[in-house]
């Protein structure tokens, strides 16, 4: 895994810089502490059907239709980071086509990134995997890095998004990442009568 991590970085740092880089890196820290639910005294642990997580401290929350994100901007120096936690679906079976319909509907439609500059694949229990994708896009004339998540068990999924034109913001993506609790994730299964 190590050598498949310094072949992405390697190309990730060729083609988008040092930002990329350290984005995979949260990430990857990030999945592979997946499923540890940090105690952070006097922070209310959340839940979002039934994920529970730790949300960040003091970025803004909302919830849309089928999401949920936190969002922090520093009006002064223009840097943001919004994480967006999406509903829980349905596993097609496949992590590489749960990643590719997410990569579609969710990232795609939304954002018209550049090329996928770094994709990467990790387990980290014995039942939830991860793949995580980067890639660049242009807002506003400024760049940006988009980050996707998607996390299955063969049953179920969920996926969520982190978008920034900074690294400012890396230690609340780690602790919002590193406090997803998924061991009694479990989607409402239909009663027929």
């Amino acid at each position: 895994m190590l050598n498949q991590l310094n072949g992405t970085m390697k190309t990730c740092t060729l083609r988008i810089g040092v930002f990329c880089e350290q984005i995979v890196k949260i990430f990857l820290t990030i999945v592979i502490n997946l499923g540890t639910l940090a105690v952070v005294f006097g922070q209310q642990v959340e839940r979002y059907g039934n994920i529970a997580f730790l949300p960040p401290g003091d970025w803004v929350k909302n919830e849309g239709n089928g999401y949920l994100a936190f969002t922090k901007i520093n009006q002064e120096s223009g840097e943001f980071g919004r994480i967006i936690l999406y509903q829980a679906e349905t596993s097609s079976g496949s992590l590489d086509e749960d990643f590719k319909g997410d990569w579609q509907s969710l990232i795609e439609t939304n954002y018209q990134p550049k090329e996928l500059t770094d994709f990467s694949k990790t387990s980290f229990n014995s039942e939830w995997n991860a793949v995580i994708g980067v890639a660049p896009y242009v807002y506003q004339n400024q760049n940006q890095a988009v980050v996707l998540v998607t996390l299955s068990n063969g049953r179920q999924k969920i996926s969520y998004v982190f978008l920034s034109n900074t690294t400012a913001y890396e230690k609340e993506l780690e602790d919002f990442g590193s406090s997803l609790e998924l061991s009694s994730f479990s989607l409402p299964t239909a009663i027929s009568s």
